[in-house]
């Protein structure tokens, strides 16, 4: 469609045309998609456009059937087509979105059955040495000693 409408400006010299694209395919969550010109463009073009159609899989669409929506520097085009298309497009995102997270946790659940063994060693080792750095910590700001037990004459003595 895009095309199309890009072909109608070929027939026309277009000054200061920094491209060859002069619509442009636009998507907004509110709005869906839609094919998107400028102000100016659109007006060189307008009555064309709108007496001329676009076959696409073997289905007419007349451009006079089209919406045209005026915004204040462009002007954009929808139509039932592309709201069949939105809907489409963002019923696929939906499921695209809802199998990543399947398959997210299915490869968190196979870690954790795969790896779980190890990570309880890990814990276990990483506790037991943030044990003995709180005793060294204590041991040095407490100035503490271990009790040395003597034996003097068969009696334990501290």
């Amino acid at each position: 469609m895009v095309e199309f409408i890009n072909k109608l400006f070929e027939k026309r010299e277009v000054k200061g045309a920094k491209s060859n694209s002069f619509a442009e395919i636009g998507y907004l969550e509110s709005e869906g998609f839609s094919v998107n010109l400028t102000k100016n463009r659109f007006l060189t073009i307008e009555k064309e456009l709108k007496e001329s159609f676009i076959s696409i899989d073997g289905k007419h669409h007349f451009f006079k059937d089209f919406h045209f929506k005026r915004l204040k520097n462009s002007v954009k085009l929808n139509s039932p087509l592309f709201e069949e298309i939105t809907q489409s497009y963002e019923s696929s995102q939906i499921k695209l979105i809802s199998l990543v997270k399947s398959r997210y946790i299915e490869s968190l659940d196979d870690m954790d059955k795969r790896f779980s063994h190890l990570l309880e060693d890990i814990v276990t080792f990483v506790s037991s040495i943030d044990v003995a750095v709180s005793n060294a910590k204590c041991i040095k700001e407490l100035n503490l000693t271990r009790p040395i037990s003597l034996i003097v004459g068969g009696v334990s003595r501290l």
